[in-house]
């Protein structure tokens, strides 16, 4: 069954995001904030877009972010119950009543984490571990059964839905572009970023020192590359710490290998819908 639907994991990321939000202070409160979390570019698209951050302190933040958890959650409950009214498969409607119910719950559940903001805390908290899990078994009920298994509506058609729209939106030859097309683009874009990684790993060779990082280095030069990229951004961020404690060194590459490496992932899957 074809959907829009987001993955209903997405709405639990707001609610991860909160644990960070409540505890954290900063003069940039958003961007501080932010980069202490997973989910750095949802937290931060989240808050800029709302107006009511430019003014919020650390509670304004975590309630803005259950606000957003609150209307996903609202909107995700009101494609669940239109797609009852369209589904005969019983099993199928077995799984999404399940969902129903779980959302109802989320939906009633996040009013009361927001009224805890600042005041309690850990009652605050307490409810978003709820809303996780029960989104969390609405996605988990549609696999549970081996011999009545369902695609889920709620899980996204690529992952990363975040990162896909964002490069497909800032290229102009999406407009008119196919879904073959779409995926030109994405592997247009992975080898760029390849390409922009090469070089600063070899400016990086030119500026240390260091035997070991320059060990490292190399073998990321000679394993960044357009073909199995996903195994090779792997590579070069394993290889500095797959070594003894002494030899190990913090990677440069490691916001950039997660980059390629999820590009790459959009790109094949963009690939796996043509059929």
């Amino acid at each position: 069954m074809e959907t829009s639907l987001t993955k209903s994991g997405m709405s639990l990321l707001f609610l991860s995001l909160l644990f960070t939000l409540i505890y954290h202070s900063h003069a940039d409160l958003i961007g501080s904030t932010c980069e202490k979390n997973e989910y750095i570019d949802l937290c931060l698209s989240t808050l800029r877009s709302d107006p009511r951050s430019a003014a919020a302190d650390v509670a304004g933040l975590a309630r803005i972010m259950f606000d957003a958890a609150l209307a996903k959650a609202t909107a995700t409950l009101d494609q669940i119950k239109d797609l009852l009214k369209k589904t005969s498969d019983p099993d199928l409607r077995l799984y999404l009543t399940v969902c129903a119910k779980e959302y109802q719950s989320a939906a009633e559940d996040i009013p009361i984490a927001i009224q805890n903001v600042g005041l309690h805390n850990f009652e605050s908290r307490t409810k978003a571990d709820d809303v996780y899990d029960e989104a969390r078994t609405c996605e988990e009920i549609f696999t549970d059964l081996p011999s009545k298994r369902r695609q889920s509506p709620f899980t996204a058609k690529t992952e990363f839905t975040d990162l896909c729209l964002s490069t497909l939106r800032s290229d102009p030859r999406s407009v008119a572009a196919d879904v073959k097309g779409l995926a030109h683009i994405m592997f247009d874009s992975t080898l760029a970023k390849v390409n922009t990684t090469l070089g600063q790993i070899k400016d990086l060779l030119k500026k240390t020192s260091d035997p070991d990082l320059r060990e490292y280095l190399t073998y990321c030069a000679k394993d960044m590359n357009a073909d199995a990229v996903v195994d090779e951004a792997r590579n070069c961020e394993e290889i500095f710490t797959e070594r003894p404690p002494p030899r190990q060194r913090k990677s440069p590459f490691t916001a950039v290998n997660d980059v390629v490496t999820k590009l790459v992932l959009i790109a094949a899957a963009i690939v796996e819908s043509l059929g």
